[in-house]
């Protein structure tokens, strides 16, 4: 019945896992994930949740909303909302993770708004283009590569999106871009935006990352810049790596619009959508959530421990880079200026597969390495190992 003589690889990471998995060596190194882990403890480096000022005392209370729990939404909306004299409307589901928000728009924009192809940055996230067979989308790529400083080639995507067709979908990350994580500059989301209303594409910013580039509100100045050009365009978010729950799956899709009967479309269809698959999402964690962003005090230590984590990151990147440097290897990382969990090392597949069967490193096969479990104190075992891989066989 399910044949497998036609089975494609599964997830490169749960692939990975399971190789680790089998690894009986008690120094295996893990850095595939992108799941954060403090310093020495390896905790998700948040501990505003377990204030005691979070407590369900409605734990009983089911709230039957099919678009997810209602406090919790209105505090993604006030989260979310940007600074314009210009009248926009906006509308807040509660999904399944980003994952879970990406399925739900690709899904609503297939069977209500009959498009039939989405845009994806080349390279992207794998399972973005899971989500799109999924969906029964067709999907392209535009080009999303560094020139020889380092940064976005916009020209050459700008070539590749400009192809797009009326009724096309277009994903932007938002920031932090996974894998490469060098993103837009505020100047090229407008030409990017221009474009889209000139084409008649609808625009979906997966904003996974929010937060760890620069801060959630100088983060979310993009949003300004889309709702400026367009009429309607979608965000989706969640708290896997922003509030280290990422077993929890909580996460948003947000609809602006700049007239309320496309919001109350979008709200309709959803329920239809979200009833007839999952019927309604988690409760629990979504309320302890709001009681975060709905308190400024809660609210400022959530901002400061994000801003440790993003802090982190980048201390983490700096620590290998002048390790790398001072072995001669530091070209080995090619998005030396990026943000976010990820930089990418030039090596090739034998190189990557030596470093895990020889030194219990593992890294995705397409050199992606996360920072975000990389504790400081094996970045020498890592130096060490890419030395001994990239000299010893010249």
């Amino acid at each position: 019945m399910f044949s497998i003589e036609n089975m494609i690889m599964l997830d490169p990471i749960a692939e990975i896992s399971s190789q680790i998995g089998k690894d009986t060596r008690v120094n295996k190194m893990n850095l595939c994930l992108g799941y954060f882990e403090s310093e020495l403890h390896k905790t998700t480096g948040f501990t505003v949740l377990n204030s005691p000022d979070i407590s369900i005392q409605d734990e009983g209370n089911i709230d039957f909303s099919i678009l997810g729990e209602t406090t919790f939404r209105r505090e993604i909306a006030s989260l979310l909302s940007i600074q314009t004299s210009n009248q926009y409307y906006q509308s807040v589901v509660q999904t399944i993770g980003a994952s879970g928000g990406i399925w739900l728009i690709f899904s609503l924009l297939k069977r209500f708004e009959q498009c039939r192809r989405v845009w994806f940055s080349c390279p992207t996230w794998d399972n973005h283009i899971e989500i799109a067979k999924n969906t029964n989308l067709d999907f392209s790529y535009y080009h999303y590569s560094l020139d020889e400083n380092g940064e976005l080639d916009f020209d050459l995507m700008l070539k590749d999106i400009s192809q797009m067709e009326n009724g096309d979908i277009l994903l932007i990350q938002g920031c932090c871009h996974n894998p490469l994580g060098v993103d837009l500059h505020l100047e090229q989301w407008e030409i990017v935006a221009i474009l889209a209303r000139n084409k008649k594409v609808s625009v979906v910013v997966d904003f996974a990352y929010m937060g760890l580039a620069h801060g959630i509100e100088q983060d979310k100045n993009i949003l300004f810049l889309l709702h400026k050009h367009l009429n309607y365009f979608f965000v989706v978010n969640s708290f896997s790596k922003s509030l280290g729950l990422y077993g929890e799956r909580l996460g948003t899709l947000t609809c602006f619009a700049k007239e309320q009967e496309i919001v109350k479309g979008f709200e309709t269809y959803a329920k239809r959508i979200v009833r007839s698959s999952y019927s309604m999402p988690p409760q629990n964690i979504a309320k302890k959530v709001a009681k975060v962003i709905g308190s400024d005090s809660l609210s400022t230590i959530w901002y400061e421990e994000l801003t440790q984590l993003s802090n982190s990151l980048h201390l983490r990147k700096r620590a290998l880079l002048e390790a790398l440097r001072a072995v001669g290897l530091d070209k080995l990382v090619i998005n030396q200026n990026s943000n976010g969990m990820f930089i990418n090392l030039d090596l090739t597949t034998p190189e990557i597969s030596e470093l895990a069967k020889k030194y219990a490193i593992y890294i995705l096969t397409n050199g992606r390495l996360s920072l975000a479990c990389l504790q400081l104190l094996d970045i020498p075992r890592l130096v060490e190992a890419l030395k001994m891989i990239k000299f010893c066989h010249e």
